[in-house]
């Protein structure tokens, strides 16, 4: 089953010609994806040992839409995998948060500020999970 996350990371306010360059940044950070080290430890169920070196499961962004805003942004995604369990799905949706705001010189003075999942019953419609950002 899917579950949507939302994220929000702030910090300050990038000068008028740096606005275009922190959106950029924040795209590229979530067209690049990442890892999570605790998803990989917690899909491992009761293998014992350190997470290192164990291969994590499949998991994938099914969709997502990023939000930027004076001083920060909120990045909404809906994430999806074999087995993905809601703490999985905590984890991995912190770890995002902790990618975005270190992947990129620009995105290094924002912080991670909230993280809320929680399971996603039924899509949009038939081609979307998420409403289109216009639909109030």
């Amino acid at each position: 089953m899917p579950y949507l996350g939302r994220i929000n990371i702030t910090g300050p306010e990038p000068e008028v010609e740096r606005r275009q360059h922190f959106v950029n940044a924040l795209s590229s950070a979530m067209t690049e994806g990442w890892t999570s080290v605790f998803a990989v430890a917690l899909s491992a169920g009761d293998v014992v040992g350190p997470a290192a070196g164990r291969v994590a499961p499949a998991r994938k962004v099914l969709e997502h839409h990023t939000i930027c805003y004076s001083g920060g942004a909120t990045v909404t995604a809906v994430m999806d995998g074999d087995g993905l369990d809601f703490e999985e799905a905590a984890a991995a949706l912190a770890s995002l948060g902790r990618h975005l705001t270190t992947w990129s010189p620009e995105l290094l003075q924002y912080t991670l500020q909230r993280v809320e999942i929680s399971r996603l019953e039924q899509r949009w419609d038939e081609d979307h999970w998420l409403p289109p950002l216009d639909v109030p």
